[in-house]
């Protein structure tokens, strides 16, 4: 129990998503009722912030997804290059 309350205590987000970090939140705040009730006067705004968080990490998917959509279009074969012309030479007579 120990061990999980230290493990809230320094609970950051890392690499994971925004949703993973709020689920090991929840998850671990169970072990640390003291500092959850602490939290708890800054409920709204880390509210908010989980919510700005999650817009913008959608936003930031939905305009990766456009560029690699973008990049995909753009090296598709024949999508802006020109096609060659073979020109054979004619047997001199």
């Amino acid at each position: 129990m120990e061990q999980n309350q230290r493990e809230f205590r320094k609970l950051k987000q890392g690499n994971r998503t925004v949703m993973q970090y709020v689920q090991t939140f929840i998850q671990l705040s169970q072990y640390s009722p003291r500092d959850v009730t602490h939290l708890g006067c800054r409920y709204q705004s880390f509210s908010k912030l989980v919510d700005t968080a999650l817009d913008m990490e959608n936003r930031l998917r939905v305009a990766n997804e456009d560029q690699k959509r973008k990049r995909q279009a753009s090296s598709a074969p024949g999508s802006s290059l020109k096609q060659k012309t073979n020109y054979q030479q004619q047997p001199a007579m």
